[in-house]
């Protein structure tokens, strides 16, 4: 499981079904301005971590992702990320911004699944790319483990 705190995202785990967990959390990603933002129209928006595991039986079983937001790149540009971890969560990868916008709008709210069957990552956020005003557009965005497997290392 990952969270957002004052040291960033962080994982821990347990293989004993909630027994033990690890003694320390991983750190994960620092997430730089924090998981609470503010969307000009929005009373409240936030880019809590979300976690999910590979368990396709494919070649990336058992990578563990977790995909968020956060406005590292401004306030007026709130972008969705992905890292990874093939280790079971003991190192990270760097995060991958996953909206392919160019800068300067927000994307927040983000959702994603892992496809059990094929291994391929699928995102849900709302997007706000084609407007200069609080209209939202949701967007879905497919990832391809094929196409993405050297991208996050």
């Amino acid at each position: 499981m990952a969270w957002a705190g004052p040291d960033g995202i962080v994982f821990n785990k347990s293989t004993d079904e909630g027994e033990t967990w690890l003694q320390e959390e991983i750190p994960v990603n620092p997430m730089p301005t924090g998981w609470d933002y503010e969307i000009p129209g929005i009373q409240r928006a936030n880019g809590l971590p979300i976690t999910k595991c590979d368990l396709s039986g494919g070649s990336h079983n058992g990578t563990i992702y977790i995909n968020w937001s956060d406005q590292r790149n401004g306030s007026d540009d709130t972008d969705v990320w992905l890292a990874k971890s093939i280790d079971g969560g003991e190192t990270w990868s760097e995060a991958l911004r996953v909206n392919d916008d160019t800068a300067g709008r927000h994307q927040f709210f983000t959702w994603m699944d892992v496809d059990q069957v094929t291994g391929n990552l699928y995102f849900i956020f709302y997007d706000r790319r084609n407007y200069t005003d609080n209209r939202t557009d949701v967007y879905m965005f497919h990832l391809l483990m094929a196409g993405i497997a050297s991208l996050i290392v």
